[in-house]
């Protein structure tokens, strides 16, 4: 049984006391002949609050916690089967709404999470085929530097402050990525003074390569 069916039900159980409610809130729907679909659950809803509000001699049974509710029935209706029970089906639709509404928030999280994850993705990819992309270009030009590892710790810095970010890039391209001033044994390619050089014909470079 759905939740708007068990409502109806609720409703209709009220509804066929009402000459027994005399000094309850109004009752105000004939939902016989009203399908599960077309049925008013808002309006219905309402009504059936206060009337359970009403059994329970408070004034508003949204205002107690389904254990208070409870413990008010087991007393005041323990010699009333049909009362006690109507107070039971209303707490067990509000545990059913609350189990769904719990639901729908899960399946809510998942998808966002998904949806994040899958942006992340991503940019990860566009990430990487932006610095392929620059690598390749500063590669060809035949500077002696990781130029993927120069242009990922690149982006990595302008993520959060491009306007640093970029200053070094084009005033001191080696602070992202070491230039290779000596070869795997030891012998030097660049010196000290060709080594500042190249910095700076790298930075001149990287200002026109990434504008």
């Amino acid at each position: 049984m759905t939740a708007n069916e068990q409502l109806k039900n609720l409703y209709q159980k009220l509804f066929a006391q009402k000459a027994v409610l005399t000094k309850a809130p109004p009752l105000t729907l004939d939902v016989t002949n009203i399908s599960p679909n077309d049925f008013p659950t808002e309006q219905a809803l309402q009504e059936v609050k206060q009337i359970i509000s009403y059994l329970l001699g408070i004034k508003d049974v949204d205002t107690i916690t389904p254990e208070h509710a409870l413990s008010i029935c087991q007393k005041a209706y323990a010699e009333q089967p049909f009362w006690k029970e109507v107070i039971l089906d209303y707490l067990d639709y509000q545990n059913k709404l609350e189990d769904i509404t719990l639901q729908t928030e899960s399946q809510k999280l998942s998808q966002d999470g998904q949806a994040i994850l899958e942006r992340i993705q991503r940019l990860e990819t566009e990430n990487q085929t932006e610095v392929q992309s620059y690598a390749e270009q500063i590669e060809a030009a035949g500077f002696p530097i990781d130029a993927r590892k120069l242009i990922q710790n690149y982006l990595n810095m302008a993520a959060y402050d491009p306007t640093k970010a970029y200053a070094e890039l084009i005033q001191n391209p080696a602070y992202f990525s070491p230039l290779k001033t000596h070869d795997k044994d030891g012998k030097e390619l660049l010196s000290p003074s060709q080594a500042r050089a190249e910095n700076k014909r790298l930075g001149q470079f990287l200002t026109k390569l990434i504008a």
